[in-house]
């Protein structure tokens, strides 16, 4: 298939609003969901043409970003934010705290309590939540790879990781943790 001749993409929104529009408009007819509108989706009748790991490999779907400047700036104040990030994510992936976790899934994000469990199974396969929220480089590489050929951005091809990912600030927020 060939991007302009066989389909068009049509950038809308993020992952609730594109389920929306593919509800609501038949041009609308395929998008990129995660989970849990990605189940949502499935339960609904949507079919899934395959994972974005299976798919793309390795995709870094998630992050915070600010200026380097700001970073620099406000060092201490960052890598406690990413420490509250790590520690956060540990609690989340701990067993012990699943029951809870599906309650916080089923009210934070109005999911019926079967989607809530599904999500929470889901975050925990390879391709959910990293340990210690770990950053992906591959995955963002291909973030990156993606957006120069579907979007043209960077004349089609893209930069090097580094010019937007500083991981010491990361690694002093783990370390702090230690």
């Amino acid at each position: 298939m060939t991007a302009g001749k066989d389909y068009e993409i049509k950038p809308f929104g993020a992952t609730p609003q594109r389920l929306v529009a593919m509800r609501e408009n038949k041009d609308f007819a395929g998008s990129m969901l995660g989970p849990p509108v990605s189940l949502v989706a499935r339960r609904e009748g949507f079919v899934s043409l395959g994972s974005v790991p299976q798919l793309l490999g390795p995709y870094q779907a998630a992050g915070f970003f600010t200026e380097r400047a700001w970073a620099r700036e406000h060092r201490d104040l960052l890598v406690s934010f990413l420490s509250a990030c790590i520690q956060a994510q540990r609690w989340l992936l701990d067993p012990a705290n699943k029951t809870q976790v599906i309650e916080l899934l089923t009210t934070e994000y109005h999911l019926a309590p079967e989607i809530a469990a599904e999500d929470y199974q889901s975050i925990l396969k390879p391709g959910g939540f990293a340990k210690d929220a770990q950053f992906d480089l591959q995955g963002f590489e291909n973030v990156l790879a993606l957006r120069a050929e579907v979007e043209g951005q960077w004349g089609g091809h893209p930069p090097a990781p580094a010019k937007y990912y500083d991981p010491s600030y990361y690694d002093a927020a783990l370390s702090k943790l230690k």
